[in-house]
């Protein structure tokens, strides 16, 4: 992706609206195909749908037999196994289950913002960039988040329950199986319909990835052109004009974060037992990162602590922006109490209870170590206190040259 924006390919706005509309119309499909399963096979009934192995003729009053996970199956029992009705999937049912659903949908959430970085392009930014911003927000919950949400849940039931969906790896993946094999009469045409739908989500995280290198890069830029940052930072290459060596550093960054994340995945809660380590193949595509269960479990997950680290500088942004909103629009002539302080200061406090919910969530679930949060909070720190001498000895150079 970095090579790719380095020769002046960027997250175009025909590009990246064709992408977008692919995915969002393979949500809804998927989600009225999920829909009407559950609709045409109530509790009780015969239908045919795959055991994601072979297709065969199940009986709705009893699960399906899935193989265990890593963790212990026995710990994946739950009161909860599906929703009796459709009115069941969105009532409130427990305040801790809201709070969890809101922690989620904010970071569902995430990229709203990121129309902004054309301001400089619009034909009228002050018009268009806020209708953009409500836009977005508004696809991404009402469409991507709030559908395909209802859409998941209300399938759940005795053939597929919650302790089912715990044992996959895959559990959307399973229901788009189930519901292809229904529509289509097969489990190959279940398989497909799920493979052209996950197709059509690789293109998306291509897509994705563009746009936000293309997007952390154009930030980066415009802090090197004007030294907030390093001065190679806003160099541009000499034929493509891009800011070629801001995407090589931004290439390296997500190399190595993706190394740091996929370093220790099977430790912590995911330590492989030493049989299942002993049962893979012997070369040197196993070598890496596998290490006794005893060790293993003693060892925070890597994949957790970087997933954590990013959740909380999204958390930490909005709040941010939500402060700075206050304090720009406290003596401007455009002021409004409910836009400009009320809005904002739910905002802060929003960000805030889901970021502490990350930090006090482990204490209230049993089996579940509070050593990555605390980790991901220490290298937040330490970076946002980098960030913080770095700009305070930026901004002393240039009061001196001054």
């Amino acid at each position: 992706m970095a090579y790719a924006a380095t020769r002046g390919l960027s997250g175009a706005t025909a590009l990246n609206a064709a992408i977008n509309v692919i995915q969002i119309s393979a949500l809804v499909v998927f989600s009225i195909v999920a829909v009407s399963y559950r609709v045409n096979h109530p509790q009780g009934s015969i239908g045919t749908a795959p055991d994601l192995k072979t297709a065969m003729t199940i009986d709705y009053s009893q699960p399906i037999q899935r193989a265990p996970s890593l963790s212990d199956p026995a710990k994946q029992v739950e009161a909860f196994q599906y929703h009796a009705s459709a009115a069941s999937v969105v009532s409130p049912h427990n305040f801790s289950f809201v709070v969890i659903q809101a922690t989620i949908a904010i970071l569902i959430l995430v990229g709203f913002e990121s129309v902004t970085w054309m301001g400089e392009e619009a034909k009228d930014a002050g018009r268009d960039i806020p209708r953009a911003v409500i836009l977005s927000l508004s696809i991404q919950g009402l469409v991507c988040y709030l559908i395909e949400y209802f859409a998941a849940n209300y399938f759940l039931h005795n053939a597929y329950q919650i302790s089912n969906a715990l044992g996959s790896s895959v559990p959307v993946g399973d229901m788009m199986i189930i519901c292809g094999t229904w529509l289509f009469g097969s489990a190959a045409g279940g398989k497909a319909f799920m493979l052209v739908q996950a197709s059509i989500v690789f293109l998306a995280l291509v897509g994705a990835t563009l746009t936000s290198m293309s997007i952390a890069a154009r930030v980066t830029y415009a802090m090197g052109r004007d030294a907030d940052a390093r001065q190679h930072f806003g160099m541009r290459h000499g034929r493509t004009l891009t800011p070629h060596r801001t995407l090589w550093a931004l290439g390296a960054i997500s190399a190595i974060t993706g190394i740091a994340s996929v370093a220790f995945v099977f430790c912590g809660p995911a330590a492989l037992k030493d049989e299942v380590i002993n049962a893979l193949p012997h070369n040197l595509w196993y070598s890496f990162g596998l290490v006794r269960h005893d060790l293993a479990a003693h060892i925070p997950q890597s994949i957790v602590v970087i997933a954590l680290v990013s959740n909380f500088g999204t958390l930490l942004l909005y709040m941010m922006t939500c402060i700075l909103s206050i304090i720009a629009f406290r003596e401007h002539h455009s002021f409004n109490s409910f836009k400009h302080v009320f809005i904002p200061a739910f905002g802060i406090l929003a960000n805030l209870t889901c970021m502490a919910f990350y930090v006090v969530g482990p204490f209230m679930v049993p089996d579940m170590s509070p050593r990555e949060p605390f980790i991901a909070l220490a290298i937040c720190a330490t970076w946002g206190l980098y960030g913080w001498l770095y700009f305070r000895r930026t901004s002393d150079h240039a009061f001196t040259k001054s």
